[in-house]
């Protein structure tokens, strides 16, 4: 289970996050700390297609992207919409309604409240461990 106290105010996580391209590098650098790793053979060789954000393995020439195999994997809601909703459901003490996601981040309501459910789902399972530091302060 993720702690889910905020040390970070939600113009931090705007201004750190408020862009796509800034929410993938902080998903590559959180999820391959050391340079991305191919997910289906686990080389090393890898080269960024900077038309699509994605990488290719050099072995086996499988694509991917820091998103595959995480709760964003083919989604179409843009990660910056992902990670304001995970920020606010870990600042508010209560429960936030998929309403109130639809409100505040300008999704439908069915989209807002399937993002909810993925985002509690990661959170009950701990896939969310790595963006802790999201909603906490660097020491």
């Amino acid at each position: 289970m993720v702690s889910s106290s905020v040390d970070v105010s939600l113009l931090e996580i705007i201004k750190s996050y408020g862009d796509d391209g800034q929410c993938l590098r902080f998903l590559e650098d959180r999820r391959w700390p050391n340079g991305p790793v191919c997910p289906r053979c686990k080389a090393k060789k890898v080269y960024r297609l900077k038309a699509v954000d994605k990488f290719e393995c050099s072995s086996c020439r499988y694509q991917f992207s820091a998103t595959s195999g995480t709760i964003f994997h083919k989604s179409y809601i843009p990660l910056s919409k992902w990670f304001l909703a995970i920020y606010l459901m870990f600042a508010t003490a209560s429960r936030v309604r998929a309403v109130e996601l639809s409100r505040n981040l300008n999704l439908p309501y069915k989209t807002a409240w399937y993002l909810r459910r993925r985002i509690e789902t990661a959170m009950k399972t701990g896939q969310l461990s790595m963006l802790e530091s999201l909603w906490k302060q660097s020491d």
